[in-house]
């Protein structure tokens, strides 16, 4: 079909055949690699999914198929690190949670409780309604599903809302 230096510079004109070429041929690999890491597929698959999204998105320009298939590797592994610091600060957080009396909640606590919802009520309808599902405990699957949408398009309506409430709380709740 393409030739290794045909491909490479299609795909850098971010061309869809070449595109999907490179994902068809890496894709299985990559997620194999992944959930090595992350120990869950579904994770594993959405991590891929999130390298390639980026890579389509971006601007970089690649000089050769090792140095992205380098690229690839490295920025799953790096994805799969912050993935499971995440997951070990959810943890903590829940450890935390289960032995909190929330009838002790202090009035400091309740104010920045309330700014919280007030900056969520200021945000898109639909990043708003992603965010209090969230706060229920739902995870992106779960949301996806309910309302209707990808895993991929609750990820980014998550990150645009906590990059909002970080500006608009300035660090107070979301460091």
């Amino acid at each position: 079909m393409f030739d290794s230096t045909e491909l490479l510079r299609l795909f850098n004109l971010k061309d869809e055949k070449a595109y999907r070429t490179l994902f068809d041929m890496y894709y299985g690999y990559l997620v194999l690699f992944a959930r090595r890491y992350v120990l869950n597929d579904e994770v594993a698959k959405d991590i891929v999914q999130d390298i390639f999204i980026g890579i389509w998105e971006g601007k970089k320009k690649y000089n050769s198929l090792l140095g992205l298939k380098s690229y690839f590797y490295e920025a799953v592994f790096h994805h799969c690190v912050d993935y499971l610091k995440h997951l070990s600060v959810e943890e903590k957080y829940l450890e935390y949670v289960q032995h909190v009396d929330f009838k002790e909640v202090s009035v400091e606590q309740e104010e920045i409780y309330r700014e919280l919802y007030i900056a969520i009520g200021e945000l898109s309808e639909r990043c708003k309604q992603i965010m209090l599902l969230s706060l229920e405990g739902m995870s992106n699957q779960e949301i996806a599903k309910k309302i209707g949408l990808s895993v991929l398009t609750v990820k980014t309506h998550k990150r645009t809302a906590y990059n909002y409430l970080r500006k608009r709380l300035g660090g107070l709740i979301l460091g």
